[in-house]
C-alpha cells in the first residue's frame, strides 16, 4: 500500500525512497535490479493507501495505452475504469484531467513536424511519401515521382467499375474533403486513390483525374458511380467521356425522401412516395410515360405535390409551352438502374461510405493534423495490400450475405418480368 520514487541510480540497481519522504520524513527505501526488489531499508512511519497505489498503476496503464493504441480517450478511460474497484475509482483524477494526461502522453511521443497552417507552407517530408513497405505512396505534389507507378493505380486500371465519394470530418483543416476512388476487384470494392482536395468544384475534380491519368495512362473505366454532385459528375465526364456514369440509388432515394412532410408519420403515404423512387427500375425510354401514368392515377395524394414537382424539375424534366419536356438537371441514364439490375451490378456506392466510416474510426478525431492523417492512411494502405494479396491467393474474404443475395435476385426477377 506504499509508493516509491526514484532517489538515484547506479550501474547495478535503482534506489527508491518513499514518496511521502517530504511530508512524513519517512525513511523507508527499497533497492531494485531488473525490476525485482533486492533490498528493503527502514519501515514506513505512516499508513499505506492501497487504493491510491492501484490508482497510480491505472494512470500508468492509461498513459501506456495512449501511446501504443489507436483508441479514443473515452475508449481508453472506459476500458481501464471498468476494471477498478469503487475504492480505486475514488482515488482517480477527474475525467477531464485524465483526458489531458492522454493528450500530453501522445504529444510527447509525437515526433511529427509542426502542423502547417496554410497550403503555401505544405511540404511533405520524405518519410510520409512512402508506404510501410517503402513503396511510393504520394504521387501528386511530388515532382520527383517521375515515371513511378503505384500498385493502387495499376489496380484501378484493371477495374472496370469505379466508385467515388468524399468525406469531410476526418479531413485535416487545410483541406475541404478527402475524396476516395475505389475499384471493384474480386467482387469487392478496394480503395485505390486517396485525395485531399482544397475545394469542391469542377476544376479541382478535373485536375485530380487528369493527374491520375497522367501517372497511369491505362485508366479507362467502363462504369463510374458517384453521388449526384454536379461538379464531380462533370469532372469525370471531362476526363473519361466514354465511361458510363451512374448516380447512387441510395442518394437518389435520399433526395426524394428529404422532402418527406408526412413520410415519417403516415405509412400509406410513405409507401406511395416510394413509387417515385421505383421509377429508377423501369427502362430508360419508359421513365416519362411511367411518371405520367403515376401522376394521372390519383395514387399520389395532393399532399405529395411538392415532392412530385421536385422530381419533375430535377429528375424527369418539366414540359415547356409546347408540351416538350426540358432536359432535367440529372439525365435519366445517370439515375436509372434498369440495366444494372439485370446485370446484377451494385446500385449504390455505400461501400465507399462504409470505408469512410471505418477510416474515421481509425483516425478517432475530427480534423486531425496532416501527419496523423497520413500515418493512418498508410496503415489503411497496408491493410489493403494484405487484402489484395489474400484475394490473389484465392481466398473469398467477404462473401455477400444470403439475405442480400436473395433480395438482389428478387429485384432482378421483378425487373426482368417488367
Amino acid at each position: 500500500g506504499h509508493s516509491y520514487v526514484v532517489d538515484r541510480k547506479t550501474d547495478e540497481k535503482i534506489l527508491w525512497r518513499c514518496n511521502k519522504y517530504q511530508i512524513f520524513k519517512c525513511r523507508a527505501r527499497i533497492h531494485t535490479s531488473d525490476g525485482m526488489i533486492v533490498k528493503r531499508l527502514q519501515e514506513h512511519n505512516h499508513a499505506g493507501n492501497q487504493a491510491k497505489v492501484e490508482a497510480t498503476g491505472a494512470i500508468n496503464k492509461i498513459k501506456n495505452m495512449a501511446v501504443n493504441s489507436q483508441e479514443s480517450s473515452q475508449q481508453i478511460i472506459a476500458s481501464v475504469m471498468s476494471e477498478l474497484s469503487p475504492a480505486v475509482v475514488g482515488q482517480m483524477p477527474s475525467t477531464s484531467c485524465i483526458k489531458r494526461t492522454i493528450r500530453h502522453s501522445r504529444n510527447i511521443y509525437d515526433c511529427s513536424p509542426p502542423n502547417p497552417t496554410h497550403l503555401s507552407q505544405l511540404e511533405i517530408p520524405l518519410e510520409y511519401r512512402f508506404t510501410h513497405k517503402l513503396e511510393l505512396f504520394l504521387i501528386f505534389d511530388n515532382p520527383e515521382a517521375g515515371n513511378d507507378r503505384m500498385k493502387n493505380l495499376q489496380l484501378l486500371a484493371r477495374a472496370k467499375t469505379w466508385y467515388a465519394d468524399g468525406t469531410f470530418k476526418v479531413t485535416p483543416s487545410l483541406f475541404c474533403q478527402l475524396y476516395t476512388i475505389h475499384g471493384v476487384m474480386h467482387n469487392d470494392v478496394i480503395p485505390a486513390v486517396f485525395a485531399l482536395l482544397p475545394r469542391k468544384n469542377e476544376e479541382t475534380y478535373t485536375k485530380l483525374l487528369q493527374e491520375l491519368k497522367r501517372h497511369q495512362g491505362q485508366l479507362n473505366p467502363e462504369r463510374i458511380m458517384t453521388d449526384f454532385e454536379i461538379a464531380a459528375i462533370n469532372g469525370f465526364h471531362t476526363v473519361f467521356p466514354q465511361s458510363q456514369q451512374r448516380g447512387c440509388f441510395f442518394y437518389f432515394c435520399q433526395c426524394i425522401y428529404r422532402l418527406k412532410y408526412e413520410y415519417e408519420n403516415n405509412a400509406e403515404f410513405a409507401l406511395k412516395l416510394r413509387m417515385l423512387s421505383a421509377l429508377a427500375f423501369v427502362p430508360t425510354d419508359q421513365i416519362v410515360t411511367s411518371f405520367e401514368a403515376l401522376c394521372d392515377s390519383n395514387i399520389l395524394p395532393p399532399s405529395a405535390q411538392p415532392v412530385i414537382d421536385y422530381v419533375e424539375d430535377n429528375w424527369i424534366g418539366r414540359p415547356d409551352r409546347r408540351a416538350v419536356r426540358r432536359d432535367p438537371r440529372y439525365a435519366h441514364a445517370l439515375w436509372n438502374c434498369y440495366e444494372d439490375t439485370g446485370e446484377n451490378l451494385p446500385k449504390t456506392n455505400k461501400s465507399c461510405e462504409g470505408w469512410h466510416r471505418s477510416f474515421s474510426s481509425l483516425v478517432s478525431s475530427n480534423h486531425p493534423t496532416l501527419w496523423k492523417f497520413i500515418d493512418k492512411l498508410k496503415d489503411e494502405q497496408g491493410r489493403n495490400e494484405a487484402v489484395i494479396e489474400q484475394y490473389v491467393a484465392g481466398e473469398d474474404l467477404s462473401p455477400r450475405k444470403k439475405k442480400y443475395r436473395d433480395a438482389a435476385e428478387r429485384l432482378r426477377r421483378v425487373v426482368s418480368d417488367y
